[in-house]
């Protein structure tokens, strides 16, 4: 069970390669990779982000390639986006 109001506008690890935040609206993140990833997966639970300059909506993912830093903006409140690495 994750409390999402505890994290807001942050990224809380669910493993050693996955997060999920929640974000108010205009909030930007990102994610540092140690290392260069082949590919990281975004999924957007809920609400609107612009991840990697994309426009991506609920229920949308993106797969990206040779990846050291993600950075992603959501443009409403209570979005969520899950990320794995």
């Amino acid at each position: 069970v994750f409390d999402l109001q505890n994290i807001e506008n942050n990224l809380m690890p669910i493993n050693h390669e996955t997060w999920i935040g929640s974000y108010s609206g205009r909030k930007d993140g990102e994610l540092n990779f140690s290392s260069e990833r082949n590919e990281v997966f975004v999924f957007i639970l809920s609400g609107v982000f612009e991840v990697e300059n994309r426009l991506l909506q609920s229920r949308d993912a993106l797969l990206l390639n040779k990846i050291h830093r993600l950075e992603f903006e959501a443009l409403c409140n209570d979005a969520i986006i899950v990320i794995s690495s």
